[in-house]
């Protein structure tokens, strides 16, 4: 009976505690309750497209879109109207022209097959293969995917706001604003969460990609994936097989993390609710129900603290919306007058071509050096046999180049790859980098004049620094301080020399202090009024010689207010003077000096500093002595030598 207990206990526990353990360590799943999940595929259950039915013998006027992805190839024909009424979709098999064949034989067939015959009054294409095609279909227009996404999203939803496209390799995502591009955000260095990724992981646990959300959905808990770089979403995958992690809760792991790589990675916009309500989902991902749960999941609950609910929209044809785009914009530029320079379905069937592939198809242009793929294309009336290449070329090809990263790997020729270098630098400089420039800009020397004061010779003590504040110096000014250290001030003198009699005859403390305080005021100001003196005195009154300190560059108290006080052109021009040699700058000066208020200013300071210092001798007894200090407290301020 214990073997029995152990064995019921087992089964237990991998039937309910293993799962608890799963769902504290990771999530409880895609879904709260079988009845939300039921909801959320009453209302995002794809409708099944029902192509047009043609009549025998219907002359079909139509417009074609192709979208050759990194993943797959879409095609649609669009009506004169603006109605789907065929299209295709199939995985790439590598080579854009072999899949583009096989789309317009399927198109053809659709029709032809009811007895129709259709005339294509235009053909776009877009994808990364969007060169490619118009060069060898001879396309009416090669359309960028941003705007061929944009065009099919509001053709559908004029009213959208947002329109979010997964693609196999690519995540796109384009802000609108009264049904014009406000801003889009593209990943396309990073394939984080996409398409492929899902896709090759379900291929990879054993099964077909359209299982995925059945069995996304049949998970009970998932781990939790952190957003970022496939490479270590992949190491994810393999730590959390090692834990226990069963193949179909780490692909609802990797669904429910697909919106934060959408919004947080990617965009790294998290406040959605300030883009607008009405978000459309597109792109080939957005077929797997498991990705759009997890999406419509993270965008509302962005919305649930402004009291709105989004409106999330899957696009009836998501797969093909870029072929779309591509069709319409071919219906926009038919209908302004363009007529259609497409080679026809007979030339497009009977295209010929051979692909190389090997070291002489690599590029040396830049340092990727990318292997390169030429595709040989056969066309009446074609002659590039004149350019220079490793892989020759013949008579009647037109040779395509695919697999290059940059412009440059589109030739083989140098001087070929010069002229496009110039070509792109004439764009830059017709449309510069604006954040670039102003960057350059910042650090850029315009060689000023050196105006700086110099360093100080020596470093400034605590004491020192209080006796520059004191008479009203600005602490950061180097020559201030520069005259505060060099100099050897009246006021040091003072305050130590004058409490010394009052030591000696036993005074208290207080009387000391305050003596030595008399002592301090004293000093500065003599040594306020003797800069003064240096400034606007007279050598036959003074008896020495004067302007000394000007000829040494130092700045007293009334330069030092001049030039923090004057506009910057004056303090600039002061400066200048201060670095001439010569004694004549001492004349030049005086009248800014009186002009600025510099000369007041000091003579007030002095006068503050005595009256200062004449307060302290309150704590001395009324004497002859006490009058002389009183009397040398104005002497010091008001003398002329």
């Amino acid at each position: 009976w214990l073997r029995d207990v152990f064995h019921l206990s087992r089964n237990h526990f991998d039937r309910v505690g293993r799962l608890e353990e799963k769902q504290k360590r990771g999530g409880s799943g895609l879904y709260k309750s079988e009845g939300e999940l039921g909801e959320f595929k009453d209302r995002y259950q794809p409708k099944k497209f029902v192509p047009r039915q043609f009549k025998p013998g219907e002359h079909v006027k139509a417009f074609m879109g192709i979208d050759g992805g990194s993943t797959s190839t879409k095609a649609v024909l669009l009506s004169e109207e603006g109605e789907v009424m065929v299209k295709c979709y199939q995985l790439s098999k590598g080579n854009p022209l072999e899949d583009t064949m096989e789309m317009f034989s399927n198109l053809r067939k659709q029709v032809e097959d009811q007895g129709a015959t259709v005339e294509l009054l235009g053909v776009g294409s877009t994808g990364y293969a969007k060169d490619i095609l118009k060069d060898v279909l001879n396309a009416d227009v090669a359309l960028v995917e941003t705007v061929a996404h944009t065009e099919a999203a509001l053709h559908f939803y004029p009213k959208a706001d947002v329109i979010c496209d997964v693609g196999g390799q690519d995540i796109k995502l384009i802000i609108l604003q009264d049904g014009r591009v406000k801003d889009f955000k593209l990943n396309t260095q990073c394939s984080a969460g996409n398409g492929y990724f899902l896709q090759s992981t379900c291929v990879g646990f054993g099964f077909d990609v359209k299982e995925y959300a059945d069995l996304a959905f049949s998970a009970k808990a998932m781990p939790m994936f952190g957003y970022g770089c496939a490479v270590f979403m992949q190491s994810d995958i393999v730590d959390f097989q090692r834990q226990g992690w069963k193949p179909e809760e780490i692909m609802a792991g990797l669904a429910s993390v697909l919106p934060k790589n959408i919004w947080l990675y990617v965009s790294q916009i998290p406040n959605l609710a300030s883009l607008g309500s009405t978000f459309i989902l597109q792109g080939g991902t957005q077929h797997n129900l498991a990705a759009v749960k997890a999406q419509v999941d993270f965008v509302e609950s962005r919305f649930k603290d402004k009291g709105l609910k989004p409106n999330v929209i899957v696009h009836e044809h998501c797969g093909e919306s870029g072929a779309i785009g591509a069709a319409i914009e071919a219906r926009r530029l038919y209908n302004r007058g363009h007529r259609t320079s497409f080679i026809g379905f007979d030339a497009v069937a009977a295209i010929a071509y051979v692909t190389h592939r090997s070291e002489d198809t690599r590029c040396y242009f830049c340092k990727n050096k990318c292997m390169r793929t030429f595709i040989d294309v056969q066309i009446a009336g074609a002659d590039e046999s004149w350019k220079k290449s490793k892989v020759p070329i013949s008579k009647g090809i037109k040779r395509l180049i695919v697999g290059n990263s940059c412009e440059k790997g589109l030739v083989e020729d140098v001087s070929d790859m010069r002229e496009i270098k110039k070509g792109l630098d004439a764009m830059k400089k017709e449309n510069p980098n604006l954040a670039e420039v102003g960057a350059k800009a910042a650090f850029k020397s315009y060689n000023p004049p050196a105006v700086a004061d110099a360093l100080p010779k020596r470093a400034f003590t605590a004491k020192q620094k209080k006796r520059v504040r004191a008479v009203g110096v600005s602490c950061h000014d180097l020559g201030a301080l520069n005259r505060a250290a060099e100099v050897p001030w009246v006021d040091v003198v003072l305050a130590r020399i004058n409490p010394r009699g009052a030591r000696m005859d036993g005074k208290p403390p207080d009387v000391v202090e305050r003596l030595s305080a008399y002592g301090r005021g004293l000093g500065i100001a003599f040594q306020i009024a003797d800069d003064l003196l240096d400034l606007v005195g007279e050598e036959r009154s003074t008896g020495k010689s004067l302007g000394t300190d000007l000829e040494q560059q130092k700045l007293t108290l009334p330069l030092v207010y001049l030039l923090e006080s004057a506009e910057p052109e004056l303090a600039t021009r002061v400066r200048q003077m201060l670095a001439h040699p010569g004694n004549h700058k001492r004349d030049a000066l005086r009248p800014i000096l009186a002009d600025s208020g510099a000369l007041a200013y000091a003579r007030q300071r002095a006068e503050e500093m005595a009256s200062a210092a004449r307060a302290e001798l309150a704590c001395l007894p009324a004497s002859p002595c006490r009058v002389i200090l009183e009397v040398l407290t104005e002497r010091v301020v008001h003398r002329s030598a």
